[in-house]
């Protein structure tokens, strides 16, 4: 389950930055769409995707996830308040309240060299509130992570669900027999500058789709000879084939991939939708580049043509992963007003277009490598795995918040008010040392529980060489798991051990 945790705790901080990324983007597509060249548009939809799936953290021209993690992890209605506020309530939930009466359990360790459990350790009222709020944030986490992969299983199986529906449309398809259509796909071919064989279907669909990340397929509709003329039909193909020329599915594959442990942030989805678009209007692009302007002008009574015979289609046979024609919000207004800005482009607005993609290379120039001062001080402040030896003296309980607040100060290295609490040991854990690194993997993919073995030679050394006759001996390894910007996950093990028992054990077992 830490494991889990640890995703989810990544997920979310990277869906912050990407989202930060995206409402820039929209807000640009938004206001500069009719100047800014689709190429450019996608060049900063990328940057999105790369985002999801990479933490980047140098420094940036912007500093835009400065703004987005100030806001998201550091003021009053931040992450960490909401975990707060969410664990102030579920600390307060039936069966929480039934568990705080058995949070006072014994302390593992040793005694005369045998394994027992300390007990007469009680807990203060401070320490069995700190532990029910730490609790309560774990009952919290777990929470969260189920729901987050039942969403994730949910969007998984939709996905796969249209998948499946459009792989049995191209199974059930049928070759293209007719050689007119078939002497127009060479045609459009050598146009596109299209060496690989593409083959043509005749499927059950009332539009035109491109399909295939390595063999590429075009299914076109069973009557498409009475629903489209040899012009229209030339034009139709060379779209197709500019999907293909782009790989514009594998783009659009990788971003819906993406979009599934993303799914409860609502900017990767609009950015998901918008990427799409900018797909088809880059495609509309290049096609329209290459034409004179009454192809230009059949093409786009093409697009108002397509739009009316889409209304055949059930809405229960709709596959909206597959092609931007069935989208619930149509494109078709979008592109049509594309072309027919390009129709009547002028030398201002030719202009007008060039600055507009130079804003959004810098754009993309800025906010690509921007990382945050946070994650940067947090990335420079991760400790490594280590292992720590505290004397305690008879009279210390161990499981008091006083004594617990002095332990924390001691490893911190600050100086400590408690003489009857020493730090013998602080050390980072030997890398030569295997079982431990297992222990580690064991823990995080398996087992929270799993103990873990340590060698008792260099406490010993220690207690010589500080000339330690009495006392107790508390020994315990940190892994910090991940260390994060919304949250810490780490797993620590103890051991509370008298002095004769380190005498005589190579080696003890930590809980």
């Amino acid at each position: 389950m830490i494991a889990l945790q640890i995703a989810l705790a990544r997920v979310f901080e990277l869906s912050v930055s990407a989202a930060a990324v995206a409402a820039i983007v929209l807000l640009f597509r938004r206001f500069f769409r009719k100047w800014v060249s689709p190429a450019w548009l996608l060049w900063l939809w990328l940057i999105v995707l790369v985002k999801l799936v990479v933490p980047v953290s140098l420094s940036g021209l912007t500093g835009i996830e400065n703004w987005s993690d100030r806001f998201a992890y550091q003021q009053r209605y931040s992450v960490g308040w909401l975990m707060d506020t969410a664990a102030g309530y579920w600390e307060r939930l039936p069966w929480q309240v039934l568990r705080h009466s058995e949070e006072a359990s014994p302390l593992a360790g040793y005694e005369r060299g045998l394994e027992t459990q300390w007990d007469g350790f009680t807990l203060d009222e401070e320490t069995m509130a700190t532990r029910r709020k730490g609790n309560a944030i774990n009952g919290v986490q777990l929470a969260a992570v189920t729901i987050w992969l039942t969403g994730s299983l949910v969007g998984a199986v939709a996905g796969w669900r249209a998948a499946w529906r459009t792989r049995r449309l191209i199974y059930r398809a049928l070759p293209c027999r007719d050689s007119a259509a078939l002497d127009i796909l060479e045609q459009c071919k050598a146009e596109a500058g299209i060496s690989a064989p593409v083959q043509l279907l005749l499927g059950g669909t009332v539009f035109p789709f491109f399909y295939g990340l390595f063999k590429p397929r075009i299914m076109l509709p069973h009557d498409y000879g009475k629903l489209y003329n040899g012009a229209e039909l030339r034009l139709i193909l060379l779209h197709e084939l500019q999907h293909w020329r782009m790989k514009d599915n594998l783009l659009q594959l990788a971003a819906s991939l993406l979009r599934i442990p993303h799914w409860f942030n609502p900017l990767v989805h609009l950015a998901v939708e918008r990427l799409r678009d900018d797909l088809e209007l880059r495609c509309d692009k290049r096609v329209t580049c290459r034409l004179n302007t009454a192809d230009k002008v059949a093409y786009g009574q093409l697009l108002l043509k397509q739009g009316e015979l889409n209304l055949r289609l059930p809405g229960a046979r709709r596959m909206g992963a597959v092609t931007p024609w069935l989208e619930s919000r149509s494109t078709l207004t979008e592109r049509i007003r594309a072309l027919a800005a390009s129709l009547c482009e002028t030398k201002a607005a030719r202009r007008s277009r060039l600055a507009a993609g130079i804003l959004a290379f810098f754009i993309g120039l800025g906010v690509l490598p921007g990382g945050s001062d946070l994650s940067r001080q947090i990335a420079s402040a991760s400790p490594e795995p280590s292992m720590y030896a505290i004397w305690l003296d008879e009279s210390v309980n161990p499981r008091s918040m006083g004594a617990i607040n002095e332990i924390s100060t001691l490893i911190a290295g600050l100086d400590g008010t408690d003489s009857r609490i020493e730090l013998l040991l602080n050390q980072p854990l030997q890398r030569n040392v295997p079982e431990h690194w297992f222990a580690s993997a064991k823990m995080l993919l398996m087992d929270e529980d799993v103990p873990v073995m340590v060698d008792t030679r260099p406490i010993r050394e220690e207690i010589r060489r500080r000339e330690i006759g009495r006392g107790r001996i508390l020994i315990f390894l940190h892994f910090p798991y991940y260390n994060g910007r919304s949250v810490g996950i780490s797993v620590a093990k103890q051991s509370l051990s008298d002095l004769s028992t380190l005498q005589q054990l190579e080696q003890i077992t930590l809980y």
